[in-house]
């Protein structure tokens, strides 16, 4: 659960409608409004927060595989620096950005973002507003189709053509440089 204005997300165990527990909550640092929007991956072990701060938001991605532990693995913002509503679908987050539209990142190694295509749904405009995209939505047959709207009503129905690519590596966190 996003918390909005206490600057937080909690998770919570909702096997028993009538009796939710809330198994974890997490206090964001640095966060002067309101946790946004969340969405976890496929797998439970990662999740995506955004913010709704007024001077400087970022997309954060935490590691939630130990609810007792849960801390932030990494962050991104793109320009313009509204990150709005994360999406995952595999190993990619699809971020709506208020100045920078539609935003897709790979995320396989979540230690190290790497964006691999985006979209500006508005570019005729260079101000600060809510122009750029407002949501995303990538959950689609194919996972090829992606949907998108902007703050001036438009729709967009776009194709990607992102293709995973296996990379291995060891290590994939440490201090640089890594071999």
């Amino acid at each position: 659960v996003a918390e909005g204005a206490d600057a937080a997300f909690s998770i919570w165990d909702c096997t028993v409608k009538q009796n939710p527990i809330e198994l974890a909550h997490v206090t964001v640092p640095g966060v002067d409004n309101n946790v946004r929007s969340i969405w976890p991956t496929p797998d439970r072990k990662y999740l995506a927060t955004t913010e709704n701060e007024p001077t400087f938001q970022t997309m954060k991605l935490w590691s939630t595989s130990s609810l007792a532990n849960i801390y932030m693995v990494s962050e991104y913002v793109g320009p313009g620096g509204i990150p709005h509503r994360p999406r995952i679908e595999g190993d990619y987050l699809y971020l709506s950005h208020f100045n920078s539209g539609v935003r897709v990142l790979d995320i396989s190694v979540p230690e190290c973002i790497q964006e691999v295509a985006s979209f500006d749904t508005h570019p005729e405009s260079n101000e600060p507003n809510y122009d750029g995209c407002w949501d995303v939505y990538p959950h689609t047959a194919g996972r090829q189709t992606v949907y998108a709207t902007n703050g001036n009503g438009n729709f967009f129905i776009l194709r990607t053509d992102v293709i995973a690519t296996e990379f291995v590596a060891a290590p994939v966190v440490g201090n640089a440089p890594l071999a």
